[in-house]
């Protein structure tokens, strides 16, 4: 794809958009052909297929993690140390 740039390693980037699922699902072809083991992503979508109305998928082992519990989808924050903290806290 034109004018995507591959993240550098060891680099969190945060990329926001709607998009259609074609360009979405082509984004996430490139960040899985771009991937090596220590690639991290994680992508959240629009869906009809649930009651918050939101879908992910995931490379690697990202730290912000998503997952089902009792029918919501739930953010959770993987820490690295003891002294590492959740950036939204």
């Amino acid at each position: 794809m034109d004018g995507v740039i591959p993240a550098c390693a060891g680099v969190d980037r945060v990329y926001v958009a709607n998009l259609p699922a074609k360009q979405r699902e082509e984004i996430w072809d490139q960040i899985v052909a771009w991937s090596t083991d220590e690639t991290r992503a994680l992508m959240i979508w629009p869906s009809i297929h649930n009651e918050q109305g939101l879908n992910s998928i995931k490379l690697g082992h990202p730290r912000r993690t998503i997952s089902a519990r009792e029918g919501l989808l739930v953010s959770t924050w993987i820490r690295r140390g003891e002294d590492d903290s959740d950036p939204t806290e």
